[in-house]
Order: structure tokens, then sequence, then C-alpha cells
């Protein structure tokens, strides 16, 4: 695959909104607030979409976090915030 400045339109073909109508299932997305690779504000739109096409969805932007998630509460937090989405929407 060749990079997004090279052929930006691979990357607006397969891009997740373009399928929002598609989605059909619950959606909990987190987001460091200083994610250079995946953006909060594209994961903000994201959450918007999906509340859009009303399936249930919840959104967690942590402070401070980039990329990934590594301070140790943060972590936690996350994992915690994924039992309890599939304890409600996984029985």
């Amino acid at each position: 695959m060749r990079p997004v400045y090279d052929d930006p339109a691979v990357y607006t073909r397969a891009s997740t909104i373009n399928f929002i109508h598609s989605a059909h299932a619950p959606t909990f997305a987190w987001v460091g607030r200083h994610d250079i690779e995946c953006p909060a504000a594209q994961t903000v739109e994201f959450w918007h979409a999906i509340k859009a096409v009303a399936e249930p969805t919840s959104i967690m932007i942590y402070p401070g976090e980039g990329h990934g998630v590594l301070d140790p509460a943060h972590v936690e937090d996350v994992v915690q915030r994924r039992l309890r989405w599939f304890e409600k929407y996984l029985q």
C-alpha cells in the first residue's frame, strides 16, 4: 500500500465513516487527547456518526495520552470500561 500522500483516494474509500450506515453493533471508542495517528477529533466524529445511526456508543478521551494509553490509571480505566461494556452487550 502506498502512503496516503501518494494515493489519498485509497484511504478515503476505506474510511470507516463511509460505511457508518452498515454499523449494527454497540461501539466503545477511546483515544488519547494527543494521538497524532488517530486524532481525538476523528474519534469524536466517529462517535457522533454511530449515535446518528442510533447504535449504542460510548467514548473516552484520555488527557495526556498519545496513540497508546500508557498511564496506569488510564489503562485500568480502559480495562474496566471494556469489561462493563462487554458485560452489558455480550450477554
